[in-house]
């Protein structure tokens, strides 16, 4: 029999080994990302434990929150609870819920579609919002399971790097004229990557951002977005710059856990557009040979 429970504490070490050692697992199933949820939104986290008899054969990082987007709940988060805000709250993760392999999956799935439902149920939940899959695991029956249930489906692309290979085989699988051709012309106009170390250095990252986004008619984030990522989740974590002489022209982050490296937020400065300074092509460059010499895969 499979018995689900919840709570929102667990032991965070053996909780991060398990999303380590399930399939599919990611940096974004951690204790690592619900401090930084926590932290930067409010969220609450809920910590989803399947059992067959006394052994773990799945688990699932939930977070309670506020619906809307991001750069709307950073600014409404604090008033909104202060006067409680129920018919706003919802359920939502990503890259979940982590399963064992077992002969009994089907009743593993079940008994997950079932925990959620008396989660938000005992939460007073209007809305479960944004969730998706593991990566590469969608096919296991949880995606017909959910959709059975009431779930819509929404089909989104995720490039993958493998980077894994020795480095000259990976600058031979770029293309030429088209990547390769533009990395070489960045080495010829002075551009340098800078690792980011301090707080001070992240908001040059943030104004940069903020810049694109407000050029591109997108709503601005809090520095607290990329701040409280930065404290929370400093081991997970690494932001870059890439600079012309002191001038900013490109950014990008990496959250990184298992192995596995995730591209955040990669934005040229409008003086990089403009000049044609190829800093994008040479960020993406650098990223990856910084992935491959970090050994991530």
């Amino acid at each position: 029999m499979i018995t689900a429970e919840f709570t929102q504490q667990v032991d965070a070490d053996a909780w991060n080994a398990r999303v380590r050692q399930f399939a599919g697992g990611s940096i974004f199933q951690t204790t690592y990302w619900a401090s930084y949820f926590s932290a930067y939104l409010g969220a609450r986290p809920h910590y989803l434990i399947l059992r067959e008899t006394n052994e773990i054969v799945g688990q699932l990082l939930m977070l309670e929150m506020l619906r809307g987007h991001e750069s709307f709940l950073g600014s409404v988060t604090s008033l909104a609870g202060s006067l409680g805000a129920p018919f706003l709250r919802v359920l939502t993760w990503r890259e979940g819920p982590l399963l064992a392999e077992s002969s009994h999956q089907d009743e593993i799935l079940l008994a997950s579609l079932q925990g959620i439902e008396r989660l938000a149920i005992d939460r007073v939940i209007t809305g479960i919002d944004e969730v998706s899959l593991p990566i590469g695991q969608s096919s296991n029956g949880l995606r017909a399971m959910l959709l059975a249930g009431g779930f819509q489906s929404h089909q989104r692309a995720t490039v993958r790097i493998d980077v894994r290979p020795p480095l000259e085989h990976l600058w031979a699988g770029l293309k030429q004229g088209v990547a390769r051709t533009p990395v070489r012309k960045s080495a010829k106009q002075g551009l340098a990557l800078q690792h980011v170390n301090s707080l001070e250095e992240l908001r040059e990252f943030y104004q940069l951002v903020t810049e694109w986004r407000k050029e591109e008619g997108f709503p601005s984030y809090r520095f607290e977005r990329y701040k409280e990522m930065f404290m929370n989740m400093r081991s997970h974590c690494e932001f870059f710059l890439v600079k012309q002489a002191e001038c900013i022209v490109a950014g990008a982050g990496v959250i990184h856990f298992n192995g596995q490296a995730h591209i955040l937020t990669p934005v040229m400065s409008s003086v990089a557009r403009r000049e044609r300074v190829y800093a994008g092509d040479f960020l993406y460059w650098e990223m990856i040979r910084w992935c491959h010499e970090n050994g991530f895969s």
